[in-house]
């Protein structure tokens, strides 16, 4: 079996075992995430993807994490323009779906459509901007884009390897669904939320993939980007016609992105290893 095939293989066995044990074991006893003993469950399965891929390289690479893997936590692979759309892109998106959700609903004022409550402390602020950060971009990034897109991508491209991980990243977060008193427990019972929340990974799995590319495959920068659309959606909360505007303006972006930028996402080739 080939090497990258191999590793691939280890990283989605690891992370869906770790992931599929603590959550499956919450839904099925019936423990809340909001209960001490269900969010230590939720947490543990939320950082599988940086112990699959750990797991993996310390076995494959000399029982040691190389070099390369955390090289790419470096600031110093972002070049500013990118650091600056990293950040932006996702507040620019939020604010076009305000836009559209005002202009198709003008009785709709703009404090109801957003979630302001954990900045009305400084302390309660900066720990809400914390949590968002450490639970969800951080462990899943480490995972995703720092690890496995790029054996993904020596193995099938750049555009394949980023559908194979919005699959994976989809099939991940199902669980949680089944979790009371976790946000996506009550996303799963409005059948349009749920579509739509699946449906927008695949273009946004590609803004990842062409954002990691030219960062030269910045794991910080898909950390950033991810953090950068939590933190977004948890602010703004335009309702279901407003997330299906969103998924349409990253699906835009999207197809923007492999229309004019068609040369990073061809047939795959050497995009550099581990070492």
């Amino acid at each position: 079996m080939n090497r990258d095939t191999n590793m691939i293989i280890r990283f989605f066995v690891c992370t869906f075992a770790g992931s599929i044990i603590p959550w499956g074991l919450a839904a099925v006893i019936g423990i809340g995430a909001d209960t001490p003993a269900g969010a230590l469950l939720v947490g543990l399965g939320g950082i599988s993807p940086t112990l699959g891929a750990a797991a993996v390289l310390f076995w494959a690479v000399r029982k040691k994490i190389p070099t390369g893997y955390l090289e790419r936590l470096s600031p110093r692979l972002i070049p500013g323009k990118w650091l600056a759309l990293i950040l932006l892109l996702p507040a620019g998106a939020s604010l076009l779906t305000l836009g559209a959700v005002m202009a198709a609903d003008p009785s709709r004022e703009l404090l109801s459509l957003l979630q302001l409550e954990p900045f009305r402390h400084p302390l309660r602020g900066l720990g809400f901007l914390l949590f968002v950060f450490i639970f969800g971009p951080l462990p899943e990034e480490l995972g995703w884009r720092g690890f496995v897109l790029d054996p993904l991508s020596r193995r099938v491209g750049l555009f394949w390897g980023s559908l194979v991980v919005a699959l994976a990243w989809m099939a991940w977060h199902v669980p949680l669904f089944f979790i009371s008193g976790y946000p996506l427990h009550e996303m799963a019972l409005g059948k349009v939320d749920l579509m739509l929340y699946f449906a927008v990974l695949f273009p946004k799995s590609i803004l990842f993939t062409w954002i990691w590319h030219h960062t030269g495959k910045s794991t910080l920068g898909a950390v950033l980007f991810h953090y950068s659309i939590n933190l977004c959606g948890m602010i703004v909360d335009p309702g279901v016609l407003g997330e299906l505007f969103s998924g349409l303006i990253y699906t835009a972006l999207a197809m923007g992105v492999l229309i004019f930028d068609m040369a990073i996402f061809t047939p795959p080739g050497k995009t550099g290893d581990l070492q």
